[in-house]
């Protein structure tokens, strides 16, 4: 991304109040959060598990702690670093997790620990040095370790067909856009070996393409405004229309976007253009 906020600036971007959709402030335990997780990550979990039963994983940018909460109920050894320090603290407090960091993994020091697993959870493309980074998750992994990566993938359909308006870009925050090969050539660059790339992601897929079709059409986001009152005085009964219309081109348009990101989310995925890729890698 160009320009790019300044490294001690970037945090100003990320509200406690929203963080992952999660108040940080709040004590609150999300049972709703806690009961999608599964349907989130169900892939990624299997994915780990057929390869071992019970050891030890380090995510990188672990967020609100969801992800990270799968392995701590199936008595894994847990490790993460997370940059917000309010997100450490609501991990520790929701989730009773414990070993987690606040910073920056492309600053960590402490690598007296190694660990079976090492994930980036949509946390590699809001760093500075992905590559860094990467050297980092290699140092810390044991031989024959595995490396999961979920990133936004810049040659996916959806980009295609939305360009600028592609959810996926989200600037300022992510800093960092990929494909199959750059993050390829990355991980093989820093000692890795691609062993599968998987282009289906249902809940980031469909997201995606839904936000992103409401930035194209949504005249909220199109700077298309309703008519000054003051200098275009109308009926209460021309106003109370107007609403009835705004609301049922409001609701069409939310069956739409529904029909619309279902289709595209399978296509994609069939096309191997998927909204994101996920990769596992392995250290070698």
């Amino acid at each position: 991304l160009s320009p790019r906020p300044k490294k001690a600036y970037i945090s100003k971007f990320y509200s406690t109040e929203t963080y992952w959709g999660i108040d940080l402030s709040s004590d609150n335990y999300s049972k709703k959060e806690h009961e999608k997780r599964n349907k989130i990550f169900g892939k990624i979990y299997r994915n780990i598990l057929k390869r071992k039963d019970v050891g030890s994983i380090f995510d990188v940018g672990f967020g609100t702690g969801l992800f990270l909460s799968f392995f701590n109920e199936l008595y894994w050894e847990i490790g993460g670093v997370e940059l917000s320090k309010e997100a450490v603290k609501y991990t520790k407090k929701v989730y009773r997790l414990n070993n987690l960091n606040s910073g920056s993994i492309e600053d960590y020091k402490s690598i007296n620990k190694f660990y079976d697993v090492v994930t980036f959870n949509s946390s590699l493309e809001h760093l500075y040095s992905p590559k860094k980074a990467l050297k980092v998750a290699f140092k810390i992994l044991k031989q024959d370790g595995l490396l999961v990566i979920t990133v936004p993938n810049l040659d996916s359909l959806g980009f295609a067909l939305f360009k600028k308006r592609w959810l996926g870009l989200h600037p300022p925050k992510h800093l960092y856009h990929f494909n199959q090969k750059t993050l390829t050539d990355m991980l093989e660059g820093t000692g890795f070996k691609v062993e599968k790339i998987n282009h289906w992601f249902w809940h980031h897929s469909f997201y995606s393409y839904f936000e992103s079709f409401r930035y194209m059409m949504s005249p909220r986001f199109n700077k298309v405004n309703d008519c000054n009152a003051e200098n275009n005085p109308i009926s209460e009964e021309t106003r109370y229309d107007r609403n009835i219309i705004k609301l049922i081109i409001k609701k069409t348009g939310i069956i739409f976007a529904v029909c619309f990101s279902t289709i595209f989310s399978v296509i994609g995925f069939l096309l191997k253009q998927g909204e994101v890729i996920t990769v596992y890698a392995k250290k070698y």
